[in-house]
Formats: structure tokens, sequence, C-alpha cells
């Protein structure tokens, strides 16, 4: 079973990679192999030049040094050229080539609802595209240079190892990469599997610091930094320890690789030995010809094995490549296969569109048939038929909007973001020395005349926009304890910002701010947040961190939070196991992302709660609701909400709010 899982994995990686070279198409690349064949051509004649200069030396042939210089100056000049023209050409490839397949796939990931469906069936598609595929396309032209190269330089130095020494050095040369081969392909498959895995570890590294610079606000409102630091930590720890395991693979690799590179030099000098001790060379060579041949000869023998040795050095490109072939691959396969099952359901859908249309016709004319000749008609029939067609499954694209009706999809509705009532040209604020103060722990005695304790205090409070524009000014009011306190206000009043003074993140202020201490108050944000967790213990005690196994907790508490918010159903989703891991960041709809926030407020119970519109996404009656439930848990609170929203009703208003503030 082993092996036909690897055979399996091997033809996986062959068909991916050859799907991928037909959308590249890599023609091109033929310049790669036209340069490979000049600079074999230039590189054996720049092999001879050592053995030119120690006949020249040897024999003490003035005359030829000059000559031979020049020559050699010219070829070394000729070589430069062409590697370097091979070396730009190649990432010139990869260039066009990341060009192309990027290009290619940004348009599958866009079509239709490809990237909603996606996140479903790959990790980090992005990441593949943006990444992974930068990461082939560089390993693909750093391989092509090579492989475009080495089957014309190893025909041609075996060729002249061949002539040069005899058809046993060139038997042990082949015998050489053979051995090197196998022993380098044990090492490279385990490090294809971990470059892989690390790839995709990454992506998941780097999404967990994307989810917390793309709810930056957010979580610093819930002062939550402890819990998200544990959740990058967690994130971080598979990362470091397949990093680790991809490290020591590739320590063996490079040992591997640098000790058959010297293992080549010594199986050189032993061939040439061999050559030698058993009289192979002719009687009659000087001591200046000898010396030539053997520098001649290492040199043609050490050529043909760097020829060898080069593809060997591949072998950490061809192991990134591998592992970064199956991610690419395997995008490219499930945005085809998203394509494919878009066009099935097209066809379906065209089909069944003139069905239905062909049977609408059919029904006109068998109405237009039922006219009597004083001019009504028998319309029992189409009844009939329209009674019959209720139960049936009508495509959507088929479905048509009666005339004179009004839609029944639901409409977005469209909100004005109003400028304040101050002008620009009002008094401003100075940014830098009337910042917010810190808060001030309010004393116990700060009571009203009911005996209740004064839980906060706003006076002669203003804040401006950062282009210097004001938002209120002169804001003043009290909380005590108890108080269920609405600020309202059109879109683009101050609201939002408000809330964000009140927690000291918001530096454009000025006045008098009195808070409790940071551990007594709680901020919702405007956007409901799912912690970083995976288990619903952790969505629920958010900011709070998860406690260890076994650790004493009131389930039964929890539960009820959950049933007065009206979640039990996620209670039901992951069978009352609190610890069970979900994606509650895709499940939970933004109404029970807000019910669920003011369950975490329940169970943490501060003194005073600063809620940002919690209520927008449940509904008037449920949003009504969630207020009497923290009015009944006497939780002080104060809520912001829009001027036209149900909670500014004079009836609701009324019952709930000590004090209503317009901004």
């Amino acid at each position: 079973m082993a092996v036909l899982s690897k055979l399996r994995t091997y033809r996986g990686f062959w068909r991916m990679l050859w799907r991928l070279l037909v959308l590249l198409r890599p023609f091109p690349a033929i310049f790669l192999v036209v340069l490979s064949v000049a600079e074999a051509v230039v590189v054996a004649k720049v092999g001879q030049v050592a053995g030119q200069y120690y006949l020249i030396i040897v024999d003490e042939q003035h005359s030829m040094f000059v000559k031979t210089t020049v020559a050699s100056f010219a070829l070394y000049t000729c070589n430069t050229i062409i590697k370097s023209t091979g070396q730009w050409l190649s990432e010139l490839l990869a260039y066009s080539w990341r060009s192309k397949l990027t290009t290619l796939l940004q348009q599958q990931y866009c079509s239709k609802e490809n990237v909603y469906w996606l996140f479903d069936k790959l990790d980090n598609p992005d990441q593949r595209i943006a990444q992974d595929t930068n990461i082939f396309c560089n390993a693909l032209g750093s391989i092509a240079k090579v492989i475009a190269a080495a089957p014309f330089q190893v025909m041609y130095y075996t060729y002249w190892t061949y002539q040069i020494t005899t058809g046993y050095v060139v038997l042990a040369v082949y015998a050489f990469f053979l051995i090197s081969l196998m022993l380098e392909s044990l090492i490279i498959r385990p490090i294809a599997r971990l470059v892989f895995e690390q790839e995709r570890k990454e992506g998941d590294f780097r999404f967990a610091h994307m989810r917390l610079r793309s709810f930056l606000t957010e979580i610093t409102l819930y002062r939550a930094g402890a819990a998200e630091r544990i959740h990058l930590d967690h994130a971080l720890q598979p990362v470091l320890a397949n990093q680790l395991r991809l490290v020591m693979w590739r320590w063996l690799l490079s040992a591997c690789t640098t000790g058959l590179e010297y293992a080549g030099a010594l199986l050189n000098y032993s061939c040439l030995g061999l050559v030698v001790f058993t009289g192979n060379l002719p009687a009659d060579m000087d001591s200046g010809q000898r010396a030539r041949w053997v520098s001649n000869a290492s040199f043609a023998t050490l050529t043909l094995i760097y020829s060898f040795t080069q593809m060997l050095d591949l072998a950490s490109q061809f192991s990134t490549l591998a592992g970064v072939t199956f991610r690419v691959g395997q995008l490219l396969q499930e945005l085809d296969r998203l394509e494919g099952q878009a066009e099935t359901n097209n066809i379906c859908t065209s089909a069944a569109t003139a069905a239905v249309a062909k049977e609408e016709d059919q029904d006109e004319q068998a109405t237009l048939l039922s006219i009597t000749a004083d001019g009504s008609h028998n319309s029992s029939r189409t009844q009939q038929q329209l009674a019959s067609s209720s139960g049936r499954s009508v495509p959507r694209s088929s479905l048509q909007q009666p005339t004179g009706s009004p839609s029944q999809h639901a409409q977005m509705q469209s909100c004005s973001y109003e400028e304040p009532a101050l002008s620009s040209g009002d008094s401003q604020l100075v940014s830098d020395s009337a910042a917010l103060p810190d808060q001030l722990q309010l004393s116990q005695h700060d009571c009203d005349k009911q005996g209740r304790q004064l839980v906060a205090a706003v006076h002669d409070f203003s804040c401006q926009r950062p282009d210097g524009k004001l938002l209120f000014q002169n804001l003043s009011f009290e909380v005590h304890q108890g108080d269920m306190v609405l600020v309202t206000g059109a879109s683009g009043c101050g609201k939002s910002t408000l809330v964000c003074a009140l927690a000291q993140l918001w530096p454009l202020c000025q006045g008098q701010c009195q808070m409790p201490v940071q551990d007594q108050v709680m901020f919702l944000p405007q956007r409901p947040v799912a912690a970083p967790g995976n288990t619903l213990l952790e969505q629920l005690i958010y900011p709070a961190v998860m406690p260890e196994e076994g650790s004493a907790l009131d389930l039964q508490h929890l539960a009820l939070l959950l049933q007065q918010v009206g979640l039990t159903e996620l209670l039901q989703r992951v069978q009352e196991n609190w610890r069970l891991s979900q994606n509650w960041q895709g499940m939970l709809s933004p109404g029970e992302l807000q019910r669920l926030s003011i369950a975490r407020v329940l169970y943490h119970h501060p003194l005073l709660a600063v809620m940002d519109e919690p209520v927008s996404a449940v509904g008037t009656s449920a949003g009504i609701d969630m207020l009497k439930l923290l009015q009944h848990h006497s939780i002080t609170t104060i809520v912001t909400g829009q001027a036209d929203s149900p909670l500014t009703h004079n009836n609701v208003s009324e019952t709930f709010f000590a004090l209503v503030i317009s901004l």
C-alpha cells in the first residue's frame, strides 16, 4: 500500500507539473539551449588554457606566452558574457512565467463565486497566488537554466573525456552520478513534503497576523492583547516545529551534496592515476606534454563530473519546486473544477429555462384557444398548471419578477454620512498639548442623591477628526450605577469616536474623562469580532484567555448565558462539547456575533459596559430584549445608536435609558 501511495504521489506531481508547463508554454527556454551549446564550446577552450600555460612554462616557449594570454583574455570575456546572459535570461523567464501564471490564477480566482468557495476547499489560496507562484517560477527558472544546458554539456564532455582518457573513466563518472542521484532522491522526498507543510503553516501564521491587523481597533477596544498573543504563539509553534525539521533535512542534503562534490574530485584524481599507472600514456611524451595532458584530462573529467553535479546541486531547488508545485497545482485543479461546475450549472439552467419558456408558450397558446366567442376565457387550466408547478424546483435564473409588483429581494439600506454641524472655521483643538488625560479611578464616595455610585463622568469634552474638523464639543454627562445611557446621532457625527475616546484610543480630544479602572470596564466595538480560538468556550469568555484543561468551570452557567441571548443552538452544533474546534468566524452571522458579544458582557459582568451599536443586526424586538437582559443583570451601560434607530423611539428611550445624548 505504501508503494502504491508513493506511485500515486509521483504521478500526481508530474501531472501537475506538466499542466503548469503547458500553461506557461516555456518555449523561450530554447535560447538557454543555444547559450548552453556556446558555453560548452567556450568552456572547453577555457579548460585548455591551463594546459597550454603548463607547456609554455615547462618548455620555456617565450614567443607563445603573449599570444596565449591574448587568446585567453578573449575566451574569458566570451565566457563571462555567456554566463551572465544565461543568468539574466533565466530570471527574465521566471518573471514572464510569474506574470502569466499569476494573471491566469487571479482571473479564475475572481471569476463568479470562486473566491468564496475556495476558502472552504483549500488553505490560504491567496498565499498560493501571491507567494507560492513566485517561488515556483523562480525555482523553475533556476532549474530550467541547468536542465537546458545539461544534455549537450554531458554529451560534449563525455566525448571529450573519452578522447583524452579512456572509456573506463567515463563509465566511472556515470556510475558515480547514478549512485549520487539515488542517494539524494531519498532525501528530497521528505524535504518536498516538509516544504509543502511549511508553506501551509506559514500561510496560517500570516493569516493570524492579518486578522489582528484587520480587527486592530476592535481588539484594542476589547483589551484582548493577552488572548491574541496566546493565539499567535499557538500559530507560531507548528511553524517553528516544521521549520526545525526542514532545517535538519536540508542540513543532511547539504552535507550529502558537499560530500559528493569532494567525492567527485577524488574520483577525478583516481581516474587520472589509474590511466597513468596502468601505462596508457604514450611513452614518448616529454614533461611539458605530460603536464598539459594532466591539466586537460583533469579539466575534462572534472567538467563531466560537474555537469552531473550541477543537476545534483539542484536537489534543494527541486525539493522546493516539488512542494510548491503541489500547492499551485491543487489551486489550479480546484479552480478548473469550479469553472467546470459553473459551466455545467449554466447548461442545466439554460435547459431548464428553455423548458419553462416552452411550457409558458404552450400555456399561452392553450389560453388563447380557450377564449370563447363572447370574449370570455376559461382560466381553470392555467390555474391548475400554476398550482401543480408550486412544488417544482425552478432554476434561479428562470425566476421573473411580476410586472408592477415590488421586488421580493432584500434591499440594501443606503447610509448617508452627514457632515458635523460645526464648520471647518470653528475653533480647533490642539492635538498635541490638549490630548486626553489618563483615566481616573472614581472614588466610592462619588454618589448621587439616591446614593448610587458615580461610575463615569465626562466634563467639557470635545473631539475632532484628523483633518481638524470638530465632531462635538463641550460634552458633559454623568453615569451612575445601574444607568443605561443612549448616545444617538446621524452617521458620522462622532458616536464611535466617543467610544474610542472613552477607551483612550482617540488622541484628538480635550476635556476631562473619568472612567473605572481598566479591569472594571468593557468595550464592545461596532463591528463584532469572533475570538481567535476555535472552541465555543474561547468564543464566550473572550477576551479572557483559554483556561487549562481540567480547570473548574461552571458550564451550566455558561449554557444559561447562551440560552439568555438566544444562542442555545451553538451548543448543539458542538454536541455540548465546549472544547470542540470549529470555524466560528465563518459560521456566525453578524447578528449571532452581536448576541455572543452581549453574552461576553454578561459573563465578565463589568462595572461599566460601553457598546457601539451592539444590537444593530439582531432586529428591533431582539435588540430590546438584549437591553432588558443587561438591565436585569444590573450592568451599567453606555450604548450608541443611529438617530433613526428603534432605540430612539419615545416608548423605548423613556423606558430603558436614564439619559439620552444627541450628538
